[in-house]
């Protein structure tokens, strides 16, 4: 059965992008052919966030049983709806055919994106990392390094540690960067990443994990970004990415990176949108990357640059990641940082590591850090500045060693 429906209110319209996105502009009305009648419905709670329910209704069932959730989850992608923060709304609807317009009344958002986690990042000496096996390295980092400095933190209720496992996990990966010949994605604050594991690599036809991330310091920009993936098999998050803060170095033949002597922080926020593809290394252009992320040719426009489409992309240095994971510290009842420590080699030997890095990741609750958990995470981060030799002073973003060249930091 196929019977006409519509949604509408009256002061803002949808109208198309892409296949199946819709997204408010101003106007009057909007009717879409499809199964059951769309109706902006109650605020409902998720998570202890207002959020906008989406209500649905069929000449079938008169008394709406099983419908409005079942289009919750079913039709709208991804199922997060909240209460309007600005007048612009986000709506995706699958098996409709648009053959009018609809409207949302002023005021309403249908979709926003909640901050999923709060990353910080630091940068470590490669040189302390050495030794035949760095392992050892890393378990004399956490005891002798970071565990003391969680301690300064103070005991959870009932006096248990908040420290808590150690580096016993350890993952590699082959890691590439990919942009234009002109940096175009650099330039639009995008980065392109191919990630596989190292068995997967020796195997033909194994489909690498591609992230496409916009990384920028204006929260509301990059939360209101639209970075979908191709089909229904993707994942999207919204993160915030904390680094030590810098200062200019008068003597850069001597050191790149200068931190004050009052530490502190900065942040950028990321938008980062993951999938497993075909993934054609020797012939890869614009034209492909779209198909699988619709959105990125208007990213790379809004820098003022339209390159053609049938621009090849080039990669980076072939990195070969090694994960060690494990460790954590409990920042409050509900906020755990989990802590990695990723060592990178170039090329194809892993004789010495170029990079090193230490972070921990916060998922937030429903958005949002409680102030002590977010001082207990700061306090511990600045003490991570402080520890003298482990820290890089040459670099300041793993990132830019990684991507091709002319687009990022060439290593010396």
């Amino acid at each position: 059965m196929n019977v006409a429906c519509s949604l509408r209110t009256p002061g803002w319209s949808l109208s198309r992008r892409g296949s199946d996105a819709f997204k408010s502009r101003g106007g009057k009305s909007i009717t879409l052919d499809c199964d059951v009648v769309i109706l902006l419905g109650p605020q409902r709670k998720r998570r202890g966030t207002e959020l906008v329910f989406l209500q649905a209704s069929h000449p079938e069932r008169p008394d709406n049983s099983g419908i409005a959730r079942a289009l919750f989850y079913r039709t709208l992608h991804p199922p997060k709806f909240y209460d309007c923060q600005k007048t612009i709304c986000s709506v995706y609807i699958s098996d409709c055919e648009i053959s009018g317009s609809a409207t949302l009344r002023q005021g309403t958002r249908v979709m926003r994106h909640e901050l999923d986690a709060r990353e910080y990042k630091l940068l470590l000496n490669p040189k302390r990392f050495l030794e035949a096996s760095p392992h050892p390295v890393a378990d004399n980092f956490w005891d002798e390094q970071l565990k003391p400095l969680i301690r300064r933190l103070g005991s959870r209720n009932g006096g248990e540690p908040r420290h808590a496992g150690r580096f016993e996990k350890s993952t590699e990966r082959i890691v590439r960067f990919w942009d234009t010949p002109d940096c175009d994605l650099t330039r639009a604050d995008l980065a392109l990443r191919e990630r596989l594991s190292v068995e997967d690599d020796a195997s033909p036809g194994a489909r690498p994990k591609i992230t496409l991330k916009l990384r920028m310091p204006d929260l509301f920009v990059v939360a209101a970004a639209d970075l979908p993936g191709s089909g229904g098999k993707f994942s999207t998050t919204f993160e915030e990415d904390i680094a030590p803060l810098e200062i200019d170095d008068p003597k850069l033949s001597e050191r790149s990176v200068v931190l004050p002597a009052k530490r502190s922080i900065r942040s950028r926020f990321a938008r980062s949108t993951t999938q497993k593809v075909e993934w054609p290394t020797s012939s890869l252009t614009l034209a492909d990357i779209r198909l699988m992320f619709p959105t990125i040719l208007d990213f790379i426009a809004g820098s003022g640059v339209r390159p053609a489409t049938e621009t090849a992309l080039i990669s980076g240095p072939t990195i070969r990641e090694l994960v060690f994971e494990g460790a954590s510290v409990r920042l409050n009842t509900d906020i755990v940082g989990v802590f990695a420590l990723t060592l990178w080699f170039f090329g194809p030997d892993r004789v010495a590591p170029t990079v090193a890095e230490i972070s921990f990741k916060c998922a937030t609750v429903g958005g949002d850090m409680p102030g002590k958990a977010a001082r207990r995470a700061l306090d511990l981060f600045i003490g991570m500045q402080e520890l003298g030799g482990w820290v890089n002073t040459e670099h300041s973003s793993k990132t830019l060693l990684a991507l091709p060249k002319g687009c990022g930091t060439p290593l010396e």
